[in-house]
Order: structure tokens, then C-alpha cells, then sequence
């Protein structure tokens, strides 16, 4: 594996508060930071769960880099938390919840996951997002053994036994794309990425199946947090005049980036697996027309599973209302948590990460198990064309039946 892991992330840029507040009634619910987090707990009501609260912190980017997806990790996971509580709750006893702002920092992370280990108690923890926050916290939760369970694609390459994963390992979701993107788009590849663990470990497994495939590679280059003038970087791709442009430009510097290519004549396709429905919320029609990405879920997945759970997403907000991958993953993440501990009959924790393992849940996206070896979950894979900037607009062209994840997590290939 590259020694990039544990890349120092500097978040750069104006901190955003997240869009609109929590919808709807929320169940034993603690969001807040550090003074006021509210820790009251109590029932679902008649015939709802009665033993003592059961802790569960979640850290979510409700500011920061990212700030543009912690709103539907932050309600996806309520949903679950709800509907748990509701049918009873984990094994008799409610879910309390508490929720920290990990604001895309990992100094501000690792502090929000000592106080809800510490101060709060918590016995598992969901969430984070970006890798080089994933990769601080995991050093702290491990240590303390309070199991983190992961919602976003990664990287790949963490195989341990406080870890648990419902976002996609590079073999479900770059490895499907790259050869569609050869046989679709064009074969010679222009990478474009910030600079942290996540896009230069994603672009080693995208470099490594694009010479599989015989493609070139015609540029690669990493950006530092909070460029606000990608002009140089596009006068270069420019005059590369490669058949593709794969950006991982993270959050709402990806936002950016895609605004600013568009005022240039670029005459290539434009393919990245990291373009959801909250990036594309942020782009005029005509900006994110064209563009082809891929992952595990879309809001578009037609099944009576992600019809309720869109249902249920947009009762707290409006119609309009983008919920992603990520916080797909953070609701799928939940739900898996309460099957794996009624397989165990147990809360405890060597128990319950062993009823984890092999524990299934009808997700949104399809059905998913959890591999044993690994604790990364079996994911759907779909492709999609964006028409526009609504969630509506992403057109399905292909799809996958679940792909299992890597027997080793996806350690990158040698660069």
C-alpha cells in the first residue's frame, strides 16, 4: 500500500452551516456540539422500547468542506434511528443518538470522537466522510474499542476489527466504471484530484485498470483545499485534449471546479465516480448536463425499498429535497447495526460485530450483506447520465447485481 494514508488534511476555504434544520419529530435525539449536546432519552410511546438508551454518536460534516452532504447523512440517519425506536428499538432498549460536527477536519474530529467516548459514553459510533478524517478517528475508536461504522466510499485498505463498512471499496465501484468508460467514452484519461489520501489512492486502483485496458493516462494533478481560480489547471487539461476527464475534486471545490471548466471549451466526455445528486444540486442544468458517475445509489433506484425511504427523506424537508450516497449509507449503516445485534441477542460489543458479520438489510439500493472476512458490506452498482441539476435527472444506463467487497479492502496497487 502507497504510504499515503495518513496524508495531513488542511481544510480550506469558508466554513458553511449546513441548509435546512431536522424535519419532523426526532426520537431520542442528542445534536449539538460539545456544551449543549442533548442527551434526554425516553420511549417511541405505547408498546415502543423501555430498557435503558443505548448510545450511538455519529460524526457528520454539518460545516466545513463538505457541508453541502452533512444535511442528508445528518437526517438519513435520524430516519433509521426513528424507525428502529419505533419497532421496538435494539434488542428492547432505544437508541439514543448524538450527533457531532466532524466539519471535514480531522483535528476537529478527533476531539468530537474523544468527547462522545469519553464524555457522552457512546458504544458505537457512524459516520465520517472524508478519508483523511475516516483515518484520525479510526486511530482513536480502535483504541478505545468503540467500533466505527463507515458510509462512504474509500480508498480501500482498512481491514480491522473495530471497522465496519457500507461505502464502496475501489473493486465496486472504480473497477465496474473505468472498463464502461474505455469501451463508452474515450481511452486516454486526464486525472484531476485534491490533494489527500482519497483521490490519490483512488486515482492509483483508476491508473492501474485504465493500462489494464490499454488506455494512457495524458495528465495527473492534485490540487490543494479551497482553490477558488482552477484556470491553470484547466489550460492544461486543455491542451492534453485527453478523451476523458476523471475529477475527484472534493466537496464544494469540486462544486467549483465544474462551474469553472464549463466557461472553457473543453471538447472531451466528463466521467467521475464522485458526482452525486448534492454536488449537482449546486450547478446550473446546462454545467452538469453530460456528465457520467457511478456508485451504489441513486435517488432515481426504482424499488419499493428507496420509494418508502425517499418518501420518509422528504416528509422532513420538501420534494426537492437530494439525499446521496452518503447518507444512504449512514441509513443502511443504522439498520445494519440493530440486524447484527439481534442475530447476536446481544449489545455487547465482541458479540455484536459478530453478529454484524454476515447480517443483511433491504436497502434503498438493494439488498446488502456484510462479509464476514471483512465487515464491508455487498453493494449495488449503477452508472448514470446527470440531464440536468435535479435528482431526477440522473438517467440510469447500466447496473449490477451486489458486488462483494475486495477480500483485502482494497489495498492500492504499487505506484
Amino acid at each position: 500500500m502507497t504510504n499515503i494514508s495518513r496524508r495531513t488534511f488542511l481544510a480550506g476555504g469558508t466554513v458553511l452551516t449546513a441548509g435546512a434544520a431536522l424535519g419532523g419529530s426526532a426520537l431520542l435525539t442528542g445534536c449539538g456540539n460539545d456544551d449543549d449536546t442533548d442527551k434526554s432519552a425516553g420511549t417511541t410511546g405505547s408498546g415502543g422500547p423501555s430498557g435503558e438508551p443505548w448510545k450511538l454518536g455519529a460524526l457528520i460534516p454539518i460545516t466545513g468542506i463538505e457541508t453541502q452532504v452533512g444535511e442528508s447523512m445528518k437526517i438519513s440517519t435520524q430516519i433509521a434511528v426513528d424507525q428502529i425506536n419505533a419497532t421496538g428499538g435494539i434488542l428492547g432498549r432505544p437508541i439514543q443518538l448524538i450527533i457531532e460536527d466532524e466539519a471535514s477536519d480531522p483535528a476537529v474530529a478527533v476531539d468530537k470522537a474523544r468527547k462522545l467516548i469519553q464524555q457522552d459514553e457512546v458504544t458505537f459510533m457512524v459516520g465520517t466522510l472524508i478519508s483523511a478524517v475516516r483515518n484520525a478517528v479510526l486511530e482513536v475508536t480502535a483504541a478505545a474499542k468503540v467500533p466505527l461504522f463507515n458510509p462512504t466510499y474509500y480508498e480501500g485498505g482498512l481491514c480491522q476489527e473495530y471497522f465496519a463498512s457500507t461505502g464502496a471499496l475501489p473493486n465496486q465501484q472504480i473497477e465496474p466504471f473505468i472498463p464502461w468508460i474505455y469501451d463508452n467514452l474515450g481511452k486516454s484519461f486526464y486525472l484531476i484530484g485534491s490533494d489527500y489520501v482519497w483521490p490519490r489512492g483512488s486515482f492509483a486502483f483508476v491508473k492501474s485498470y485504465v493500462e489494464q485496458l490499454g488506455g494512457k493516462i495524458v495528465g495527473e494533478e492534485y490540487v490543494p483545499f479551497g482553490v477558488t481560480d482552477f484556470s491553470a489547471s484547466i489550460t492544461r487539461i486543455l491542451d492534453a485534449k485527453p478523451d476523458v476527464l476523471y475529477p475527484l475534486v472534493a466537496g464544494s471545490d469540486g462544486i467549483t471546479f465544474w462551474k469553472q471548466l464549463a466557461g472553457f471549451d473543453f471538447k472531451g466526455k466528463r466521467a467521475s465516480h464522485s458526482v452525486s445528486e448534492a454536488i449537482v444540486a449546486g450547478l446550473d442544468a446546462e454545467v452538469a448536463k453530460g456528465i457520467i458517475s457511478a456508485g451504489p445509489y441513486f435517488m432515481v433506484i426504482d424499488s419499493p425499498a428507496n420509494r418508502t425511504f425517499i418518501e420518509e427523506y422528504h416528509s422532513r424537508l420538501d420534494d426537492s429535497a437530494v439525499v446521496d450516497t452518503f447518507g444512504e449509507g449512514m441509513y443502511d449503516a443504522v439498520h445494519l447495526l440493530a440486524e447484527g445485534a439481534k442475530r447476536a441477542g446481544s449489545l455487547e460489543i465482541p458479540a455484536l460485530m459478530k453478529g454484524i458479520q454476515g447480517a443483511t438489510f433491504d436497502a434503498p439500493q438493494g439488498r446488502l450483506v456484510v462479509d464476514a472476512a471483512t465487515q464491508h458490506a455487498s453493494l449495488g452498482f449503477h452508472i448514470a447520465e446527470i440531464k440536468g441539476n435535479g435528482w431526477r435527472d440522473f438517467e440510469i444506463l447500466e447496473s449490477k447485481e451486489a458486488i462483494a467487497p475486495a477480500a483485502d479492502c482494497g489495498i492500492a496497487p504499487a505506484t
